[in-house]
This record gives C-alpha cells, structure tokens and sequence, in this order.
C-alpha cells in the first residue's frame, strides 16, 4: 500500500515539476512541499493521492500559485531575456540562410555559358617548308 502511495506522489510530483517554470527558488519549494506532503500522508494512513490533490492543489494550481509568490520582475526579466534570445537566434539563422541562398544564387547566374573550344594542328616534317 505504501508503495503505491509512494509512485503516485512520485507521479503527482513529476508532473508538478514539469508544470513550474525555471526559477532558482523551484527546487526548495518542491522539497518543501514533499515534506508537507509526507507529513500530511503520515497523519492518516487511509489518505491517497486524491486527498493531496485537493488537500494541496493539481500541478496547474501549485504552479499558478509558485508564479504568484516570485518576484514578478525578476520572472519578467527571465521571461523576456528568453524571449530575446530565442528571436535573435531565429532571426540570425534566417539572415544566415538569406546570404547562403544569395550567393549560390549568384554563383550560378553568373556562369559564363559560352563553350570554349580548341583546336589542335598536327603539322608534319614534310609540310615544313624544305630548307636546303
């Protein structure tokens, strides 16, 4: 039985990792959060995952809630500075693949298409004009 509380905690906690966003603080409030949990669990043996879910919160909640206690300028600051980077990346690779696609472009426009040709003239020693 506790075994199987344990692997929905793990789930339920697995997934409240994925919900919250990056920030420094997110590894103690989830540590902190497990220690209530354990506590909580602890205190009555017939509680299971669904009374964590309502007693705490789902994922989308405890995220909602973790976003509301961060200093909003400073996840702001994260989130725009991600933002930033992301379309510079793509704006760069488009300018990068822009000049690619131009210059071998003009490279094959501007082959000449004329066709050169030679021509070889075997002159033998008696074609030679005869010096005597």
């Amino acid at each position: 039985m506790k075994d199987r509380k344990d692997r929905k905690t793990a789930g339920y906690f697995r997934q409240l990792r994925k919900q919250l966003v990056p920030h420094p603080d997110k590894k103690r409030f989830l540590a902190d959060l497990k220690n209530q949990v354990d506590k909580y669990l602890e205190e009555d043996s017939l509680r299971d995952i669904e009374d964590v879910r309502s007693h705490f919160g789902t994922p989308e909640e405890l995220n909602e809630y973790f976003m509301n206690t961060l200093d909003a300028d400073t996840y702001r600051h994260k989130v725009y500075f991600s933002r930033f980077f992301k379309v510079c990346f793509v704006l760069s690779i488009s300018i990068v693949l822009a000049g690619v696609l131009f210059v071998v472009h003009d490279y094959q426009t501007s082959k000449p298409a004329t066709i050169i040709t030679e021509t070889t003239t075997i002159i033998e020693k008696e074609d030679l004009p005869y010096e005597e």
